[in-house]
C-alpha cells in the first residue's frame, strides 16, 4: 500500500490534474478494466500496445470507480477533476519503477 505521492516520486510522472489526491492510498495496480477488484484504491496504468494505447480505456476505468491514473498522455476525452492523472512518457517503464520502489522498500526475507 503506497500513496500516489510516493508512486509519482518513483516514476517522475507529471501531475496533470488532481494533486489534491496525492495522499490517497493505492492498493491495486490495474491495466485491464475487466480485472478491477477494488477500483476506489486502484491505479489504472494505460500501457501502450503495438497498435493502441491503454489510455483509451481510462474513461471506462473512471466509470467503474477508479480515481487514480498513470497514462502516457493527458486523457481525451478528459477525466473529471475529482481524479488524479499522472503522465509518464513510457508507462511500462513507470510500472517497472513502481515495482522497483516496492521491492526496495520490502524489509522481509527474500527467498530464491
Amino acid at each position: 500500500m503506497h500513496t500516489l505521492r510516493r508512486i509519482q516520486a518513483w516514476t517522475a510522472a507529471r501531475v496533470v490534474q488532481g494533486a489534491h489526491r496525492l495522499d490517497d492510498l493505492i492498493t491495486e495496480l490495474c491495466y485491464d478494466t475487466r480485472a478491477l477488484a477494488h477500483p476506489q484504491a486502484a491505479l489504472f496504468v494505460g500501457l501502450r500496445g503495438a497498435s493502441r494505447s491503454g489510455s483509451r480505456f481510462a474513461a471506462d476505468a473512471y466509470a467503474q470507480g477508479v480515481r487514480a491514473f498513470l497514462l502516457d498522455a493527458p486523457p481525451a476525452p478528459a477525466i473529471p477533476g475529482d481524479a488524479c492523472v499522472l503522465v509518464a512518457d513510457d508507462t511500462l517503464d513507470a510500472l517497472q519503477k513502481i515495482g522497483g520502489g516496492v521491492r526496495d522498500g520490502y524489509g522481509g526475507p527474500v527467498v530464491g
